[in-house]
């Protein structure tokens, strides 16, 4: 049964279309070459995702998962699409400025720690902030607008991986960081405003 909508009331839909998009990504392709020809991973993928709320992608491996990630954060380029990050469209933009806007407003989180082992681990904390131009905000994080995670639960033993799921939760909740996130894991998955699975180099709603 649907509800009744009350004059001057406003639909949980209505209320999630007047946030604002962080991201945007249209008609994105992208194929890699090999030995047996040219292997189409990405066939159109389109997205929408709006500030401040989490976005699960989910699929088998070797469906394209990363490539996508890695193309909705500008370290690797679509082969065609084109890709909004706020109101700004970046896809076409070169490499200095894709480090600029990395740096800034960009956050990745990798399945693997990736660090640096001649730093230390505060050094490694603090090398976005210097990367940003940040050297004096030892204590502080980035806060990036955009948070895109690869994984992040998957080296962490259960309990590390609930406390991440909180965390990522509230930011998202109080600091209006957007977060796309691709897992294998169910309950963080349960945590996400949207669930979508790539199949076929495409996303689909998830059943």
């Amino acid at each position: 049964m649907h509800s009744v909508k009350e004059p001057g009331q406003i639909t949980m839909q209505e209320a999630v279309v007047d946030v604002p998009l962080a991201l945007s990504a249209k008609g994105i392709f992208k194929s890699y070459r090999g030995p047996g020809g040219s292997l189409e991973v990405l066939t159109g993928v389109d997205l929408e995702v709006r500030r401040g709320t989490i976005l699960a992608i989910l699929g088998v491996s070797g469906a394209g998962k990363s490539t996508l990630l890695n193309i909705l954060g500008t370290l690797d380029r679509p082969d065609r699409g084109t890709l909004t990050l706020r109101d700004r469209r970046v896809d076409g933009l070169g490499e200095e400025e894709l480090a600029r806007i990395r740096a800034r407003r960009i956050g990745f989180v990798f399945q693997f720690h990736h660090l640096l082992p001649e730093f230390t681990a505060e050094e490694n904390v603090m090398m976005p902030l210097l990367i940003a131009g940040e050297g004096e905000a030892r204590a502080l994080a980035p806060e990036p607008e955009l948070v895109l995670a690869d994984e992040p639960s998957g080296n962490l033993d259960p309990a590390a991986a609930r406390q991440l799921q909180d965390l990522l939760a509230s930011l998202a909740r109080e600091k209006h960081q957007t977060f796309v996130i691709v897992t294998h894991n169910d309950r963080l998955a349960s945590l996400a405003d949207r669930v979508l699975t790539l199949e076929s180099g495409r996303l689909v709603a998830t059943a």
